[in-house]
């Protein structure tokens, strides 16, 4: 869940959030999709329009070796917001950085490939600019990755709680997720809606509301 409890009224609890826009910063300018082996680290330089919550990388190649991808201020990384491990990295692989959301400005993702070859999708002859290669800027080619906007404002959605009353004899929800239940994997727009029926002819009588990837 991205956002913080605010507040809670007849059993239904708030939680302020940025929402996911569907738009988003695809750091490519042109050229030709690709790809390239690096040892060592790679990042790419970007300028958020908009508030963002989340960085999709794309990889083309990393055998099973584990990454790390941190979100710093500059390429120079004064500042870290963020990082994550991503393990077994595998064939065409797409790494999801999900954090608090960050306000517009100028920010730089990092992977670091512990001393391990591995391929990022690249893009020859984009004029995107921004890239970095073991401390190194680069101006041949960008890398595949995106930046996904959120809502500069925030919002309050209704999200269920233990103890939030269903009908007698409720077993588990037909539509959507199980009650109660937050699965994983990429699941888009997944949600346990207020009236969502019940394998037992009954209906939620409070919904839920979260962002799941």
């Amino acid at each position: 869940m991205l956002g913080h409890i605010s507040s809670s009224s007849q059993d239904i609890v708030y939680v302020s959030v940025r929402p996911e826009t569907g738009h988003y910063l695809e750091t490519i300018n042109g050229g030709t999709e690709s790809n390239k082996q690096i040892n060592g680290t790679f990042g790419q330089q970007f300028s958020a329009g908009s508030w963002f919550s989340r960085i999709v990388v794309k990889i083309r190649s990393g055998g099973d070796h584990d990454l790390i991808l941190r979100l710093f201020d500059t390429p120079h990384k004064n500042k870290i917001y963020h990082e994550a491990v991503f393990r077994d990295i595998g064939q065409d692989r797409v790494l999801h950085l999900v954090f608090e959301p960050l306000e517009p400005g100028e920010y730089y993702w990092e992977i670091d490939t512990n001393n391990q070859a591995i391929q990022p999708y690249i893009q020859t002859e984009s004029t995107f600019g921004g890239v970095w290669e073991n401390g190194e800027p680069v101006l041949d080619h960008s890398f595949k990755s995106k930046v996904m906007y959120c809502t500069n404002e925030p919002v309050l959605r209704a999200v269920a709680v233990d103890g939030d009353p269903v009908d007698n004899g409720a077993a588990h929800i037909n539509s959507t997720t199980e009650l109660g239940a937050v699965n994983t994997g990429i699941v888009e727009k997944n949600i346990c809606r207020n009236n969502d029926p019940t394998s037992t002819g009954g209906k939620v009588l409070t919904g839920s509301w979260y962002l799941e990837l």
